[in-house]
Parts: structure tokens; C-alpha cells; sequence
């Protein structure tokens, strides 16, 4: 397996999709960066885009989450357990997919938003720590890691957004400041 994906990675960086930076485990996506400034999908080598289209609806999963997170969290919004959690987080990607923000209707499925989240409570991003409720019983919260606060959270957002199918410079948070 791990000779498989050598092979595939030493073959993009021969036809220049991907170049690798020391050290090693560095991937920059050059054609990505390259396409960005020149500005066409249609610039773009067929495999990258072909790769591309695999990977774009798990970004747009890892960002609606993100932006799922940053909205309750400067809301102040309590979020219990974790199906209420997914649940909420799910509505609110469902939203930004009818609102035209989302191109891939797959990255609003439960299963990769339970991953996303899944991912950024083991990077740290946020946690579930038991906190009293409204009544003063034990109830488990989520709540953004000891080492994150809002703003943190936002220039992840804008991190995993640029690298997104629809670029930062075509699209904003003022273009739907209501959810963001």
C-alpha cells in the first residue's frame, strides 16, 4: 500500500500537480496555486482535476463544520451531546448547501461531518467536557480546545477555505454574514 502511494506521489510530482518541499512530508498543490492566479478551472492539468474532485466535498465538510463551530461558538450556543451536535451541525450545512454556498450536496451526509468533528476534537480544536446544565445536573458539552478561542477558529476557517472549489477571492464571509 505504501509503495502504491510513493509510486502515486512521485508521479504527480513528475506531471506537476503536486511539488514536494523539504521535508518530505511537505505537499504543496503548485497547479492549485497556479490556477488561483491565472483563474480557470480549465488551466488546470486533467488529473489534478480529476483528483480534485475527490477530494473537494471532503473539504467542504471539514469547512462546514468549522463554520458550523464558529457560528455557535460566537453565538454562545451550548451544544449537548454529540447526535444533538451532528444533528444541528447537519441543519446548518443543509442550509448553506440550499443557499448555493456548498457545491457537493455529499459534504452535508452525517458520516463525514461525525468524521470532521471527530478530527477536530482529536487535533484539539474543541473537546467534550461535562458542564452543569440550566438545572445543575452533569451534562457533556461541547466547548473549543485549551488552546483555541474564536479567532483562532476563524483563520482556521479561512485556512481550510482556501482550499475549497470556490477560492476565498470570489467568495466571503460577507457574502452570508448571517451564518458566519
Amino acid at each position: 500500500l505504501m509503495r502504491n502511494f510513493e509510486s502515486a506521489l512521485e508521479l504527480m510530482v513528475a506531471e506537476g500537480v503536486i511539488e514536494s518541499a523539504e521535508p518530505p512530508a511537505v505537499l504543496g498543490l503548485c497547479q492549485l496555486r497556479r490556477a488561483q492566479r491565472s483563474g480557470g478551472y480549465e488551466l488546470w492539468n486533467p488529473h489534478f482535476t480529476f483528483l480534485c474532485s475527490l477530494v473537494w466535498p471532503v473539504i467542504e465538510s471539514y469547512w462546514l463544520v468549522l463554520v458550523a463551530l464558529l457560528f455557535v461558538f460566537r453565538q454562545g450556543i451550548t451544544l449537548s451531546d454529540q447526535a444533538h451536535c451532528l444533528l444541528c451541525i447537519q441543519g446548518f450545512a443543509k442550509t448553506l448547501v440550499h443557499l448555493g454556498h456548498v457545491h457537493y450536496y455529499e459534504a452535508a451526509s452525517e458520516e463525514p461531518l461525525r468524521k470532521a468533528l471527530q478530527t477536530y476534537a482529536e487535533m484539539g480544536v474543541v473537546s467534550w467536557e461535562t458542564l452543569p446544565d440550566y438545572q445543575g445536573d452533569p451534562a457533556v458539552a461541547l466547548v473549543l480546545g485549551p488552546e483555541f478561542d474564536v479567532n483562532q477558529l476563524a483563520k482556521l476557517v479561512e485556512e481550510v477555505s482556501s482550499y475549497r472549489r470556490r477560492w476565498r477571492e470570489q467568495e466571503g464571509a460577507e457574502d452570508y454574514p448571517e451564518h458566519v
